[in-house]
């Protein structure tokens, strides 16, 4: 039987051991707690630039490609393109109308040093057959804002070939014009042309028929362009 002096001795035994412990689990649950705080979250990287438009928009086209964050070029299921922007960031995409044909190249350039880069729209209208076929393509510098507005629309290249079955006549024919643009400026190379025919003496020429198709415009006048008072003027030669 405990003495009631052993009893006593006992209980604070006892009560030592339990407050040990209970400061052994606080300390361990501070320590698991402040372990288990997730790190501070770094940066994500910039993620590829994506069409930000409503699949309803785009549904009849087979694919689209978002080109200098305000343009998309979308192709439909026969592979003719059609090219889109954006008026200002919050505003709904619009169609550029003259846009329509299997090639169609985007590239920009600050021509007028003003704003925004301009929108150089390369458009190859196409006419193919058996035995002929013909091209043309058209460059159209626009500015952009509200509308796109055009400042230089001017032919680049064409060309036409056939051959006559009943005659052996081949016939080949090309003109091409390079264009270098920058800052304030638009350069225009000389019209370069080949022609060959196996038999006819005719004149060299690209199509009438296809020339008013693609809309008539001529070659720009070789040298060199810029910006003054309002319009892209030549200044001399390159």
């Amino acid at each position: 039987m405990l003495t009631p002096r052993l009893l006593i001795l006992l209980m604070a035994c006892v009560m030592s051991s339990c407050n040990h412990a209970a400061r052994q689990e606080e300390t361990a649950g501070k320590s698991g707690s402040a372990s288990s705080t997730p790190p501070a979250p770094h940066p994500l990287k910039a993620q590829p630039e994506r069409p930000s438009v409503k699949d309803e928009e785009f549904s009849f086209y087979r694919d689209t490609t978002l080109l200098f964050g305000k343009y998309i070029i979308a192709h439909d299921d026969e592979g003719y393109a059609s090219v889109f922007y954006k008026p200002s960031p919050d505003s709904a995409w619009a169609e550029i109308p003259q846009v329509y044909g299997r090639s169609v190249e985007l590239d920009t350039a600050n021509v007028d040093r003003q704003g925004e880069p301009e929108l150089l729209l390369t458009i190859e209208y196409k006419r193919s057959g058996s035995a002929a076929y013909g091209t043309v393509q058209t460059l159209y510098v626009l500015r952009p804002g509200p509308t796109l507005d055009s400042l230089l629309a001017v032919r680049t290249e064409c060309s036409d070939w056939y051959h006559a079955w009943e005659d052996g006549e081949l016939y080949s024919f090309g003109q091409t014009q390079q264009v270098t643009a920058g800052y304030g400026f638009i350069c225009f190379g000389p019209v370069r042309a080949t022609c060959e025919r196996s038999h006819s003496t005719a004149p060299c020429e690209c199509d009438a028929q296809d020339l008013a198709e693609a809309g008539g415009v001529p070659f720009a006048r070789p040298g060199r362009y810029r910006w003054q008072r309002g319009r892209l003027a030549w200044v001399g030669s390159r």
